[in-house]
């Protein structure tokens, strides 16, 4: 890019608003901004630099009335003694605005990554979670968030910069604390907030989006960041048991018992958790006993039957479909239990539920667990569970199960394998420092995803007891 950037000249209120989003209550795009002027003068930056003295530069500045020609006036007698390894008209250059060479020479003096903020009174398109983007110009942001917030409180920005270069030595605003952003440079958005109110930091703010440096290109800042994050994903389950039971779910409670038997004959640890389930439980209106003692064995920890059957349940799609599940009977008798007590409450739940996962990569922007899942109505009991990754829920196919756990103390919601979730924001500590988890995701309920629905029924032995009219 030259160093004039006629585009961008009248923007020297550095953290002013987006040049691109001149029109009011209009909603912007947060994308990678195709047709950004994006040159990193790679293998000509000498030719260019030649180009830009001898002739660029001249003819650019030829009309002595035109805003460029005054600005650089201005900038000539105003700027700083270059040092960093810049030029003379580099230090001119970041003085009027800025230029794509000055920022990768003060970038490699620098070799570090920056966490900035930037206000504007511009409003954009919220689906953008886990999305890349660019800005798609020089864009200016502030190592102090105090200051970027005169700039515009409608949709702010925390951003982590890897190829951004701090100006202050250069800025005709020192005071500002400018770093500024190459028009190159791609972010991934790893957070976006909304608030109704005020909010502490930036005042009335509508919008947050936390955007981190997707990759870092300088090879003195070492390799893309993302490499040494190891963890699960957070995706729609693909190959989960999901079964929901339409129109076979009076045949199945009328052969679940000889599944049980029989999975019971095969699995002693469960036989000893169901048997203490049978002792144990007591009798209520509103639940059959096998119910009820499903439910008992699911939340006993002393068995851990939880452990095994979930992780089953989150990948045996193809087992349940050939008939060599191991966990019909409880699969069955807890979808079952889940959909009478949620029928009966009649309401949706916030709850909350901890882990000690990392959930490095959120592959969708709508979500499932993808099997029977604990959380908790108390957001203190969550957090003994484990606080690496945790879970804001509002879970409207959840049942509370407390009456019926082994552990009733522990308040716990038990959400059906096949309601999907919208991840509404993600929150870290490294941005919200008295956040309860280091990565809080809110989720907030929005419909089901079914795939194995009577599956069971489809196998050719089960053709004895499946009413073949009913198979989806």
């Amino acid at each position: 890019m030259l160093l004039i950037i006629e585009a961008l000249l009248l923007i020297l209120s550095a953290l002013a608003q987006d040049h691109r989003a001149a029109v009011e209550r209009k909603i912007y795009p947060l994308d990678m901004a195709l047709n950004s002027v994006d040159d990193q003068y790679k293998g000509c930056r000498e030719n260019m630099r030649k180009q830009v003295e001898r002739n660029y530069l001249k003819k650019e500045t030829s009309d002595q009335e035109s805003d460029l020609a005054n600005a650089w006036k201005d900038a000539v007698k105003k700027h700083k003694t270059p040092g960093d390894n810049l030029t003379r008209n580099h230090s001119i250059a970041i003085y009027v605005y800025t230029n794509s060479d000055a920022i990768q020479i003060l970038k490699k003096t620098q070799k570090k990554c920056y966490s900035t903020y930037r206000g504007t009174n511009i409003k954009f398109n919220k689906t953008v979670l886990n999305k890349e983007v660019r800005f798609g110009s020089f864009t200016s942001s502030s190592l102090s968030r105090n200051r970027t917030r005169f700039f515009g409180n409608v949709s702010c920005f925390e951003i982590r910069t890897c190829e951004g270069a701090d100006l202050t030595k250069y800025s005709k605003h020192p005071e500002e604390k400018e770093v500024l952003i190459p028009p190159f440079e791609k972010f991934k958005v790893t957070a976006h907030l909304f608030f109704t109110g005020s909010s502490e930091g930036f005042d009335r703010m509508k919008m947050l989006l936390i955007i981190e440096a997707f990759l870092l290109i300088l090879s003195a800042l070492g390799q893309d960041h993302r490499a040494a994050v190891e963890g699960r994903k957070l995706d729609t389950a693909p190959n989960s048991v999901d079964d929901y039971y339409y129109d076979c779910r009076e045949n199945m409670a009328k052969d679940v018992k000889k599944y049980l038997n029989e999975e019971c004959g095969k699995n002693p640890e469960f036989k000893k958790a169901w048997e203490e389930g049978e002792k144990n439980v007591l009798k209520h209106d509103t639940l059959k006993l096998d119910n009820s003692v499903a439910i008992y064995v699911y939340t006993d920890t002393e068995f851990k039957i939880y452990k095994i059957f979930n992780n089953d349940a989150r990948n045996g799609k193809q087992n349940y479909k050939d008939g060599t599940y191991k966990w019909y009977s409880l699969q069955f008798l807890l979808k079952e239990a889940i959909e009478i007590l949620r029928k009966k409450q009649n309401r949706c739940f916030k709850t909350f539920r901890g882990t000690n996962l990392k959930f490095n990569e959120i592959a969708f922007p709508s979500i499932r667990f993808g099997s029977i899942t604990s959380s908790s109505l108390d957001r203190n009991i969550a957090k003994r569970f484990g606080s690496k990754s945790c879970f804001e829920i509002y879970t409207c196919l959840g049942a509370d199960v407390t009456e019926y756990s082994r552990l009733p103390y522990e308040k716990e919601v038990l959400i059906s394998p096949y309601e999907m979730f919208k991840v509404t924001a993600v929150r870290t500590k490294q941005y919200q420092k008295d956040l309860w988890c280091d990565t809080v995701f809110t989720l907030k309920s929005s419909g089901t995803r079914k795939e194995l629905n009577c599956a069971l029924c489809k196998k050719e032995q089960n053709k004895v007891w499946c009413s073949l009219n009913k198979v989806l």
